[in-house]
């Protein structure tokens, strides 16, 4: 009896698609951010304050959806923060490229100007358009102590920052695939390495970037 030809999996570009995002994406990149790094331990929190008292579980649950929204809110203006700060280096950019020459040029376009190495990658599934994954990358003094503005004499680094997969569509290739599309980013901006920070806990993503290549450089 003849047996039946294995079913083929769906390409990985078959079912989503890789861009940069926009204006009008940020809202639903920061929600997917907040509902991978925060929602979880918004609820947590929620659920211990509330207790078995359905009263004062109503309001806690109120207040953690409060605090959620502004945390999306934070997430979608320092976004949009650093995309107005590129687009106003830009045009300073591509002028002073062009009173050089082309041995400096480079150097203009990505030593002078830190702003203008921002770019925000999504993955988009293609039936329904909505965003299941997204990865930033800028440039930070990755090995500071203190985030700025605290003051640092650390040296800024091409980093990835917020990489979120939405949760149900896990385990299909999406954050490898957006870190491949970061490191082209990288590699077009003249940068040799990237750095990026995990936490201890998250084995996942600490598989996901040893299998990527990446070195502990710092714990």
């Amino acid at each position: 009896v003849p047996t039946a030809a294995p079913e083929l999996k769906p390409s990985f570009s078959s079912k989503y698609r890789l861009r940069t995002a926009g204006r009008d994406d940020f809202e639903n990149v920061a929600k997917l951010s907040a509902l991978v790094f925060d929602r979880e331990l918004i609820d947590s929190a929620v659920d211990e304050m509330g207790g078995s008292d359905s009263t004062l579980g109503t309001i806690t649950k109120i207040f953690g959806d409060i605090v959620y929204w502004l945390i999306t809110q934070d997430y979608k203006r320092n976004l949009i923060e650093c995309l107005e700060r590129k687009e106003k280096l830009a045009p300073i950019a591509r002028k002073q490229a062009m009173s050089m020459t082309s041995r400096y040029m480079r150097y203009a376009l990505t030593k002078q100007n830190d702003g203008r190495m921002f770019h925000v990658l999504i993955a988009e599934e293609i039936e329904t358009s909505k965003i299941v994954g997204t990865v930033t990358v800028f440039r930070f003094p990755a090995e500071a102590t203190l985030p700025p503005p605290i003051p640092t004499t650390k040296p800024k680094r091409l980093y990835a920052s917020t990489l979120a997969v939405d949760p149900s569509y896990r385990r299909q290739g999406i954050a490898r695939k957006l870190m491949d599309e970061a490191e082209k980013l990288a590699t077009r901006w003249g940068q040799d390495y990237m750095y990026l920070h995990v936490l201890k806990p998250n084995i996942d993503a600490q598989y996901l970037y040893f299998n990527c290549g990446y070195e502990l450089v710092q714990e």
